[in-house]
């Protein structure tokens, strides 16, 4: 419930109603510069989390001290939301329409979000819709093989910890790297240039680790490429790593380069269905991709009945690619907006 909780917070306090006023105030031009500066800030303070996840793994009482590092600061985020409430916080006041009273009365929940849908559900809102289910379905079935296979060699609560921290350190610095490329990517070669990042990245990673786990696989680390390893390393764990730099990539492309080139998609929407693609595309598809993934999980290993995600890869590897085709045709329909809206977007100059 804990970990349910602080989803919530960031899916609709950060992601929904930042990137809504973000869009609502900056015009296109302007997000070019904005957007991933953001991107960068995020990717460094993931970078920084690392180094409290090492102290848990040497503390002997790692959940107290999870609690008493968490709850500060829940209570500064809080009080900085009522800050900010405080400060520039807007009233939402509604005008009546005194032209149609009667039929505005008249429409009923369904209706009016029958109408809702039907007026802000454009091609666009769909086509993003869908590239963030699937790369959250994706993402969903390689962490739970990956996090099998690092469960089933760090054994102990504070190795998995201490690993956990090497990986954030690589997640957030990779962003890092990833996050100042994207902004010239973004000046010379456009969003859509770099919205197709993401896919490549993703289903590479994720199609070579259950390539791996494959019945006989042929995938192995050479003696000569051991060799060049200039700290001693069994194979089992280095191959591991190498699959953690996959998952870190695979973020890494969602945080820095997705999501800025998306944000800047939506910010040439009309303002309407601006505010309500924020709702469904990460809202609601984000959560859909996530559940689905869990929910083929459990009906494989159900039907199944083995002891490890990693003994059904094939099967998961089915799911991943009609995923991964899925997420292409996406990320291919929005080509035409690229070209209908890559004249209005002006980059503005860096401040």
């Amino acid at each position: 419930m804990f970990h349910v909780c602080a989803e919530i917070w960031s899916i609709y306090i950060f992601i929904i109603l930042f990137w809504q006023v973000a869009n609502e105030a900056l015009k296109p031009g302007e997000s070019t510069v904005f957007y991933p500066l953001v991107a960068f800030l995020i990717s460094f303070g993931t970078t920084l989390s690392a180094y409290p996840i090492q102290k848990l793994s040497q503390s002997s009482a790692p959940v107290v001290m999870l609690l008493l590092m968490i709850l500060p600061l829940g209570a500064l985020m809080n009080g900085m939301v009522l800050y900010m409430n405080q400060q520039w916080g807007l009233e939402q006041i509604s005008e009546p329409n005194p032209s149609k009273p009667s039929q505005q009365a008249a429409l009923s929940l369904y209706q009016k979000m029958q109408k809702l849908l039907d007026k802000s559900l454009s091609k666009e809102v769909i086509a993003l819709s869908a590239c963030i289910f699937c790369f959250n379905f994706i993402a969903s079935l390689f962490e739970s093989c990956f996090w099998t296979r690092v469960s089933s060699i760090y054994t102990s609560q504070q190795s998995i910890l201490d690993f956990y921290s090497g990986y954030t350190l690589l997640k957030g610095s990779i962003s890092m790297l990833a996050g100042v490329l994207n902004i010239y990517l973004l000046r010379r070669m456009g969003w859509y240039f770099v919205l197709n990042i993401t896919p490549v990245v993703s289903v590479l990673a994720i199609n070579v680790f259950l390539l791996f786990h494959f019945p006989q696989t042929w995938f192995s680390i050479p003696q000569s490429v051991l060799a060049l390893v200039p700290f001693s390393m069994p194979a089992h764990e280095m191959l591991t790593w190498f699959f953690a730099v996959a998952l870190a990539l695979s973020y890494a492309s969602k945080f820095s380069f997705f999501d800025p080139a998306k944000e800047i998609l939506i910010s040439t929407l009309p303002s309407e269905e601006r505010r309500f693609s924020k709702v469904f595309a990460d809202g609601l598809s984000g959560r859909a991709g996530k559940i689905s993934g869990g929910v083929i999980q459990s009906i494989l290993l159900s039907i199944t009945a083995v002891d490890s995600l990693l003994d059904i890869s094939p099967l998961v590897l089915l799911f991943a690619c009609i995923s991964s085709l899925i997420f292409a045709n996406a990320i291919r329909q929005l080509h035409a907006s690229s070209e209908s809206t890559s004249d209005n977007l002006t980059y503005a100059e860096s401040p």
